[in-house]
């Protein structure tokens, strides 16, 4: 609720002078928005082992009521977001392109996920929000935890063994990740597929620098400094809310995301009003050093990654026990995960695992979720694919 008046005060402010695109779905959430287009919709929880409490957004069937008490199997698929993202990532492309709702009108049971510290995720069974203990992670925290709390509740509730797996960026790292903390998640899922994999970083700083080319240094001195809530704030709002920026707005996203000539200008608004989603700076710093360290766990530096991991630095992820079978989705023109960074997850990857690998022409990042091309380049075959296995 707090962040609904925030967004309503930043649109007020925003409409002095210029003409401000106003659409409902900028102030509706994950629950809101999916019933406005006519679909059934839940909200679950659940605590991961360390007292975080995530929110999952269920689509449980279609609008065309395929999946509701029929005979038709639904099995489960959950969704999971990338780094700064929430679960209306998977809602915030019109239902003719998405495939939330595209996989619910298939039949299938559509979990959303909702990573720690983001704005949906925001309690913990000991910690308040500001709590500075509450913050305490990065995507270390969430692959031990996150993943295997959401995987086991989903199971639970729908009495299944297996769900199918669909990742944005982090999301999938995030897999791969916990696959190291506990092989046996993998045999919850039948099938991974990674949009815009983020198993090596090596253009992520380029990325961050890129966006904010002019005082780099200065712009990582006030991340130590921001306040962790600030990650979840409409900061873009106020600029891209308003017609007469929508332009400048897409050439912002595309500097650091990858220059887009498929995203749908007008829905412009509505991506940003409910973007950033939130993390803590802890894990925007893990990226950071990613970049510059390769996939490997969280630096404290010297001393503390003596008491932490027995070594001067931080233990790297070994991927050689991964066998969940994959397809990965990637695109040269995305600026967050390059093609340089493709070559080096698949030297990490077991290639035995690799169903379908994909190299798509002219994907920025955010065009994974939020591009014009991606239900008939990504979704469709996706969808098909789940039938195929499904037998359907």
């Amino acid at each position: 609720m707090s962040r609904l008046f925030l967004l309503m005060g930043v649109f007020i402010l925003s409409t002095c002078g210029a003409l401000t695109l106003f659409q409902r779905e900028q102030f509706m959430d994950p629950m809101e928005i999916i019933r406005y287009h006519g679909y059934p919709a839940e909200t679950h929880e659940t605590t991961t082992q360390d007292g975080y409490i995530l929110v999952l957004h269920r689509i449980p069937y279609g609008r065309n009521g395929v999946g509701n008490g029929s005979p038709v199997r639904r099995p489960p698929v959950l969704l999971q977001h990338g780094l700064l993202g929430s679960s209306f990532d998977y809602l915030s492309l019109l239902p003719e392109k998405s495939l939330s709702y595209s996989l619910a009108d298939a039949g299938y049971d559509v979990w959303i996920g909702n990573n720690r510290g983001n704005i949906y995720s925001t309690e913990h069974a000991t910690y308040a929000w500001r709590d500075s203990r509450y913050w305490n992670f990065s995507w270390d925290e969430m692959s031990e935890f996150d993943y295997p709390a959401m995987i086991d509740y989903v199971l639970a509730t729908t009495n299944k063994t297996e769900l199918y797996l669909v990742g944005h960026s982090q999301g999938v790292l995030t897999y791969f990740a916990s696959s190291t903390f506990n092989q046996s998640i993998q045999d919850k899922v039948k099938y991974l597929f990674g949009l815009a994999p983020a198993l090596s970083s090596t253009n992520f700083e380029i990325a961050f620098n890129n966006l904010l080319s002019a005082f780099p240094t200065l712009a990582k001195l006030l991340l130590w400094l921001t306040p962790n809530e600030a990650s979840s704030l409409p900061v873009m709002f106020p600029l891209c809310g308003q017609a007469i920026y929508l332009g400048a707005c897409k050439v912002g996203l595309g500097m650091f995301s990858g220059p887009t000539d498929q995203l749908n200008t007008t829905r412009i608004p509505i991506y940003v009003a409910h973007y950033p989603g939130g993390t803590s700076r802890k894990n925007l710093l893990h990226w950071l050093q990613q970049s510059q360290n390769g996939t490997a766990h969280y630096d404290y530096g010297g001393t503390g990654n003596l008491a932490r991991y027995g070594t001067p630095f931080p233990r790297s992820y070994n991927y050689s026990g991964y066998r969940t079978s994959s397809s990965l989705y990637y695109s040269p023109a995305d600026r967050i995960v390059s093609t340089e960074d493709m070559k080096i997850a698949f030297s990490l990857i077991p290639s035995s695992t690799i169903i379908r690998n994909r190299n798509l022409t002219n994907f920025a990042h955010t065009d994974f979720i939020w591009g014009d091309r991606a239900k008939t380049e990504i979704y469709d075959e996706i969808i098909g694919d789940l039938a195929a296995m499904e037998g359907a």
